[in-house]
């Protein structure tokens, strides 16, 4: 799959498409609205267990951009449970390491990059 081929709306929507396939419960596509304040994608169920899917269609992420959505997330009061970082091209070992560090550094409980 090219993912270069997709714009950042299309790519949100793809994983829109695997979210809601692998059944996350109750998912909230907040990306294609603005204003999301980090949220692309927001799952929570019924006992307030939260996971966020932060997508990137990036040819490289940037620790900027995930650090970014990060704070987003803290500074607008949404902290889920789980952290998904999905970028559209490579992310290097060192890159993910930095990734889960910040995350650990500001309290997320669990974070997965792809």
């Amino acid at each position: 799959m090219h993912f270069e081929d997709f714009s950042g709306s299309e790519f949100e929507r793809l994983v829109l498409a695997y979210v809601l396939r692998a059944g996350w419960p109750n998912p909230e596509w907040l990306g294609e609205s603005g204003a999301d304040q980090g949220r692309d994608i927001w799952c929570a169920d019924e006992g307030g267990t939260a996971t966020v899917f932060l997508c990137a269609n990036y040819k490289e992420l940037t620790f900027g951009k995930v650090s970014s959505d990060l704070q987003k997330l803290v500074a607008g009061g949404h902290k889920p449970d789980e952290v998904f970082v999905i970028g559209g091209g490579r992310i290097g070992s060192a890159l993910r390491a930095r990734i889960k560090a910040e995350a650990a550094r500001l309290a997320f409980k669990k974070v997965s990059v792809w």
